[in-house]
């Protein structure tokens, strides 16, 4: 694959899964003197940055992505421009669907709190804790009232978004490094490339190795 020296790669998977990497600097060209969450305030990793997508915006920002995949894959001498200005008008549709979780007073409004410290600390920290006692104690939780505060807010189980975060970590290393699969499991913390593939397979219905392939 050729090289893109601002977008890193673009990744597209047969089951709507996207990933957009892409160095730091990139997204100096959108800001214009603010800050990024001033401009796209759902980078904020305080807040829950969930969309409620249409089918029709679901499949025009899926075109967007196939756009940028294959202005990537074709390389050009104007392939970064290219690719710049589809980032933007993808940050721009996010804005527009994007809309923060309207939190209530008095006990509700700390039970929100606490789910989006939970959220900040999984996207840092899923490589290193495993859980939901791990994240409890740095949030000074109990795990049972951590476990019910995110169940209630998010409709999922804390143990099923750290289990969701890791895989999705899990697929990126294993597009876009050559890293084996005992390198990926130590980077993932988990006990032993066994273990790893085992939890991937849960996960997916098939080994790393044969997911790499796919």
């Amino acid at each position: 694959m050729q090289s893109v020296s601002l977008a890193e790669e673009v990744v597209v998977s047969s089951n709507r899964c996207y990933s957009l990497f892409f160095k730091p600097y990139f997204l100096d060209h959108f800001t214009s003197g603010s800050t990024l969450i001033e401009k796209f305030p759902f980078f904020d990793p305080t807040i829950a940055p969930v969309l409620y997508l249409s089918d029709q915006q679901l499949a025009t920002i899926q075109e967007l992505f196939l756009k940028m995949h294959q202005v990537y894959n074709q390389y050009y001498t104007d392939s970064e421009e290219m690719i710049k200005h589809y980032l933007y008008i993808l940050l721009l549709l996010i804005k527009r669907s994007f809309q923060p979780a309207q939190i209530t007073a008095g006990y509700s409004q700390r039970r929100y709190e606490i789910y989006y410290q939970f959220e900040a600390l999984l996207q840092r920290q899923v490589n290193k804790l495993n859980t939901v006692a791990d994240f409890a104690d740095h949030l000074a939780l109990s795990t049972k009232h951590l476990s019910e505060t995110v169940k209630e807010v998010s409709g999922k189980t804390a143990l099923q978004l750290i289990n969701e975060k890791k895989l999705q970590e899990a697929k990126s290393l294993l597009y876009q490094t050559e890293w084996n699969i005992t390198e990926i499991a130590q980077a993932l913390n988990f006990e032993n490339a066994n273990y790893f593939t085992t939890f991937f397979k849960r996960m997916t219905g098939c080994t790393p190795t044969q997911f790499r392939h796919i």
